[in-house]
């Protein structure tokens, strides 16, 4: 994989230079930006040498004591184009305050803006400015904007403090990068997902509905897809820019109302089961009313001067539950959410048993359309009930995770059906 590893200006810039060494060591092809301020701290002959490329140091040209050859022109385009993940670190306070504002004055800002790949931070400095609460702003601009910040770490610091703010050490760095650059190895060939919110019509122009962004269906589908995993993705109300960011290859299904959702996910079952292709796994990420008006109003309803207004509500199809008791032959594998706000845990291990699904992740309301997401897993194991809390600034980190403990759960789930 393509790497740009830029070192900025921070007496901790000497770790990155053991970063490119273990880079190269699982045979990654690394570029190095070399920004004016850390030119103090490491060399150009040092950074050439671990990295076995030119050194980037301005707008124009390669390093000025290289030996190599200088690149054509538009350097900070062929760099962007080069790169498959960049990583900045140490990233300074002033750097982080430069990529919040946009800032291009340099190459290193130029390769951002031009770049569409995941990019890396991560953070070192003294302990107050850390905490800093412009610092904090910046940080949590960068987050929006699915920034990974790496870091920082507690600890001593170079001016004599102790606090947060150390640069993580190159193998924590390593690791951090290898979840971005190294897909997990799937353990199913063929995912169902739901995902988005499901409308439920009144009358032409009013619908009764949840309050879901569908990012989280969407982050699965995307990695699992990265993972080499066939996707279909089966949706309602998803905003049309989350949906851009879904990678072509997906299959997708688009419904409106909870009915059509269920007749989509069998339609999919089967036509996987007739293609000899079926799915092994079936997430069921959707905000699915649970309730639908049990009539519809062709024309649209004018108000009145009554204070009050009856609308009676019939029950939806559970669609998790009617998947988990149509299994055949074992498949698919069935997971589901529990969106809570209060008793979490007891009210997900009752959906979790009701609707005989083989794993439940738990979440509170706070976490709709949030960008930090806390998640509880849930499963049974025998007659035990095991439970993994896990947490990301990111909700693509989170949905990293439910795939991989869904892989784990799967293979284990074969076993045992194996073994009965």
């Amino acid at each position: 994989m393509n790497i740009i590893v830029a070192i900025g200006g921070g007496i901790a810039a000497y770790k990155t230079l053991w970063l490119i060494r273990l880079l190269k060591k699982e045979n990654h092809q690394v570029k190095v930006i070399l920004t004016q301020n850390a030119m103090h701290f490491v060399t150009v002959t040092s950074v050439e040498t671990l990295s076995e490329n030119p050194v980037c140091v301005d707008l124009w040209s390669t390093s000025e004591t290289s030996s190599h050859e200088n690149e054509h022109n538009m350097h900070h385009i062929s760099l962007a184009k080069w790169a498959d993940f960049i990583v900045i670190a140490p990233a300074t306070a002033n750097r982080i305050s430069l990529l919040a504002q946009g800032n291009c004055q340099d190459l290193l800002g130029n390769v951002i803006m031009a770049s569409k790949v995941p990019l890396a931070i991560a953070p070192a400095m003294n302990r107050q400015m850390w905490e800093n609460p412009a610092v904090q702003k910046n940080i949590s601009i960068l987050k929006e904007r699915n920034v990974e910040i790496f870091g920082p770490a507690r600890g001593s610091q170079a001016c004599g403090d102790v606090g947060e703010g150390r640069l993580l050490e190159p193998e924590e760095m390593m690791a951090e990068i290898d979840r971005w650059v190294r897909p997990m190895t799937p353990t199913f060939s063929h995912l169902l997902i739901t995902a988005g919110s499901t409308q439920e019509p009144i009358d032409p122009v009013r619908y009764i509905s949840n309050s879901s962004s569908g990012r989280m269906g969407i982050e699965i589908a995307n990695y699992a897809y990265q993972c080499g995993i066939d996707v279909t993705l089966v949706y309602a109300d998803i905003n049309p820019k989350l949906l851009d960011g879904l990678a072509s290859n997906i299959k997708r299904v688009c419904v409106q109302t909870a009915q059509q959702m269920l007749v989509a996910v069998e339609n999919q079952i089967h036509q996987g089961r007739v293609e000899n292709k079926p799915y092994e796994m079936f997430i069921a990420c959707a905000a699915v009313s649970d309730y639908r008006p049990a009539q519809y109003s062709e024309q649209k309803i004018k108000k009145t001067n009554e204070n009050s207004f009856t609308l009676e509500l019939m029950k939806n199809p559970d669609i998790i539950r009617q998947v988990a008791l149509d299994k055949k032959e074992g498949l698919p594998y069935c997971a589901g959410f529990a969106l809570e706000s209060e008793n979490l845990l007891q009210n997900a291990e009752k959906k979790l048993k009701e609707k005989k699904m083989d794993i439940i992740f738990a979440n509170p309301v706070n976490s709709i359309n949030a960008q930090l997401s806390s998640i509880t897993a849930l499963w049974q194991v025998g007659e035990n009930m095991v439970s993994k809390d896990f947490s990301y600034d990111e909700k693509s980190e989170n949905a990293k995770y439910v795939l991989q403990l869904l892989c784990q759960n799967y293979v284990k789930n074969l076993r045992e059906q194996k073994t009965i």
